[in-house]
């Protein structure tokens, strides 16, 4: 709580997809700030990861329609990645595109968090999904170059 202003921060991790102009409005004055995940901006590798369920969907063009909605409302966006196996090798080279847009959205974007995949204790999925503690330090290396540090 801050105590100058007696008012609790509130952060909502979501996808965002199914944000509406009028849920936004509702979330003013409640939600703070908004924690989005893109793990990717080319629609093949976002139908692989699940977050595109056919060849039409297009997540992330959608999740910057998201952050422009919560930018009308004075809400702020924080991106979440997870590196995986079925992005590490392109992510790097998206990430311009990808805080670019995210600005151009909700210029109150500010923090970005990358993660490496976490085990779900399932050797099916972690097989598709995990990288090694090298590969994901090779991955935070050229993200930092893209993004000129």
């Amino acid at each position: 709580t801050d105590s100058e202003s007696n008012h609790s921060f509130c952060k909502l991790y979501s996808n965002g997809i199914y944000l509406t102009e009028d849920v936004a409005a509702a979330m003013n004055g409640i939600v703070d700030e908004v924690s989005i995940t893109i793990d990717s901006s080319k629609s093949e590798t976002l139908l692989l990861i699940g977050r595109n369920k056919s060849q039409k969907d297009n997540y992330f063009l959608k999740a910057i329609e998201v952050c422009k909605i919560l930018s009308k409302q004075d809400i702020k966006v924080k991106l979440h990645t997870v590196i995986s196996a079925l992005n590490y090798r392109n992510i790097a080279s998206e990430v311009r595109y990808i805080y670019d847009s995210m600005k151009d959205a909700n210029p109150q974007f500010s923090q970005w968090k990358m993660y490496q995949y976490m085990s779900y204790d399932d050797i099916m999925v972690d097989e598709k999904h995990q990288i090694d503690f090298d590969e994901f330090e090779n991955v935070k290396r050229d993200i930092q170059k893209y993004l000129d540090g």
